[in-house]
Protein backbone atom coordinates (compact mmCIF):
# COMPACT_ATOMS: atom_id res chain seq x y z
CA UNK A 1 0.00 0.00 0.00
CA UNK A 2 2.81 2.79 0.82
CA UNK A 3 4.61 1.71 -2.21
CA UNK A 4 1.28 2.86 -4.23
CA UNK A 5 0.59 6.48 -1.43
CA UNK A 6 4.40 7.46 -2.96
CA UNK A 7 3.36 7.92 -6.66
CA UNK A 8 0.20 9.19 -6.39
CA UNK A 9 1.01 11.97 -3.66
CA UNK A 10 4.17 12.87 -6.31
CA UNK A 11 1.96 12.67 -9.37
CA UNK A 12 -0.37 14.89 -7.38
CA UNK A 13 2.05 17.31 -5.77
CA UNK A 14 3.22 17.62 -9.78
CA UNK A 15 0.31 18.30 -11.39
CA UNK A 16 0.26 21.53 -9.50
CA UNK A 17 3.44 22.94 -10.28
CA UNK A 18 2.11 24.49 -13.22
CA UNK A 19 -0.74 26.42 -11.61
CA UNK A 20 -1.03 30.10 -11.84
CA UNK A 21 -3.19 31.77 -9.59
CA UNK A 22 -5.32 34.76 -11.25
CA UNK A 23 -7.49 36.88 -9.07
CA UNK A 24 -10.23 39.61 -9.38
CA UNK A 25 -8.56 41.18 -5.99
CA UNK A 26 -6.92 44.39 -6.85
CA UNK A 27 -3.51 45.12 -4.33
CA UNK A 28 -4.42 48.39 -4.17
CA UNK A 29 -7.11 47.74 -2.16
CA UNK A 30 -4.83 45.79 0.03
CA UNK A 31 -3.13 49.08 0.42
CA UNK A 32 -5.71 50.76 1.49
CA UNK A 33 -6.98 48.68 3.89
CA UNK A 34 -3.63 48.46 5.62
CA UNK A 35 -2.41 51.91 5.36
CA UNK A 36 -3.73 53.30 8.98
CA UNK A 37 -1.40 50.60 10.56
CA UNK A 38 1.56 52.18 9.27
CA UNK A 39 0.21 55.00 11.73
CA UNK A 40 1.41 55.08 15.18
CA UNK A 41 -0.91 56.80 17.22
CA UNK A 42 1.38 58.71 20.07
CA UNK A 43 0.30 60.92 23.36
CA UNK A 44 1.53 64.21 24.27
CA UNK A 45 3.64 62.33 26.76
CA UNK A 46 5.57 59.97 24.48
CA UNK A 47 5.97 62.88 21.59
CA UNK A 48 8.77 64.85 24.51
CA UNK A 49 11.29 62.20 23.97
CA UNK A 50 10.81 62.19 19.94
CA UNK A 51 11.78 64.09 17.19
CA UNK A 52 8.97 65.08 14.65
CA UNK A 53 7.61 67.28 12.80
CA UNK A 54 3.44 67.91 12.37
CA UNK A 55 2.62 67.64 8.98
CA UNK A 56 -1.06 69.33 9.74
CA UNK A 57 -4.67 68.55 11.34
CA UNK A 58 -6.75 65.22 10.36
CA UNK A 59 -10.03 64.24 11.57
CA UNK A 60 -11.98 61.46 11.57
CA UNK A 61 -15.77 60.47 11.56
CA UNK A 62 -17.66 57.99 12.23
CA UNK A 63 -21.69 57.97 11.64
CA UNK A 64 -24.95 55.58 12.63
CA UNK A 65 -27.61 56.54 10.16
CA UNK A 66 -30.18 53.73 11.10
CA UNK A 67 -31.14 52.84 14.58
CA UNK A 68 -30.74 49.22 13.67
CA UNK A 69 -26.97 50.07 13.66
CA UNK A 70 -24.66 49.88 15.80
CA UNK A 71 -23.54 53.06 17.60
CA UNK A 72 -20.73 55.18 16.39
CA UNK A 73 -17.61 54.06 17.01
CA UNK A 74 -14.38 56.66 18.05
CA UNK A 75 -11.57 53.60 17.01
CA UNK A 76 -13.52 53.54 13.20
CA UNK A 77 -13.03 57.75 13.65
CA UNK A 78 -9.71 57.21 14.57
CA UNK A 79 -8.94 55.05 11.97
CA UNK A 80 -9.94 57.44 9.32
CA UNK A 81 -7.74 59.70 10.64
CA UNK A 82 -4.61 57.84 11.19
CA UNK A 83 -5.35 56.51 7.12
CA UNK A 84 -5.85 60.73 6.36
CA UNK A 85 -1.96 61.17 7.78
CA UNK A 86 -0.77 58.12 6.21
CA UNK A 87 -2.27 59.98 2.86
CA UNK A 88 -0.08 62.95 4.39
CA UNK A 89 3.20 61.36 4.01
CA UNK A 90 2.88 60.55 8.05
CA UNK A 91 3.65 57.91 10.23
CA UNK A 92 2.08 59.14 13.43
CA UNK A 93 -0.62 60.99 14.69
CA UNK A 94 -1.27 62.48 17.78
CA UNK A 95 -4.81 62.77 19.25
CA UNK A 96 -6.51 66.13 20.84
CA UNK A 97 -9.72 65.10 21.35
CA UNK A 98 -12.92 62.97 20.35
CA UNK A 99 -16.28 64.43 20.09
CA UNK A 100 -19.26 62.70 20.59
CA UNK A 101 -22.28 64.23 19.09
CA UNK A 102 -26.51 63.18 19.49
CA UNK A 103 -29.48 64.01 18.04
CA UNK A 104 -29.29 67.48 16.52
CA UNK A 105 -25.79 68.32 16.90
CA UNK A 106 -25.21 64.66 15.38
CA UNK A 107 -23.38 65.28 11.80
CA UNK A 108 -26.10 65.48 9.30
CA UNK A 109 -27.52 62.48 7.95
CA UNK A 110 -26.58 60.57 11.66
CA UNK A 111 -28.30 59.69 14.64
CA UNK A 112 -25.49 60.15 16.50
CA UNK A 113 -21.39 60.39 15.38
CA UNK A 114 -17.98 61.18 16.53
CA UNK A 115 -15.28 63.45 15.65
CA UNK A 116 -11.88 62.96 16.56
CA UNK A 117 -9.26 65.41 15.51
CA UNK A 118 -5.59 65.10 15.76
CA UNK A 119 -2.40 65.85 14.17
CA UNK A 120 -0.36 64.29 11.73
CA UNK A 121 3.20 63.43 12.58
CA UNK A 122 6.55 62.31 10.78
CA UNK A 123 8.47 61.01 13.19
CA UNK A 124 12.04 60.29 12.89
CA UNK A 125 13.04 56.47 14.54
CA UNK A 126 14.93 56.64 18.01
Amino acid sequence: MRRLLLPALLLTLSGCSGYSLHTNLDKQNFDDYYRPSSVTVYTAEQLTDLNYKELGPVQGESCRNRSDLPPAQASDARTQARTSAAEMGGNGVTFSQCLTLTGDDSLPGCIDSIICIGTALAVEAP
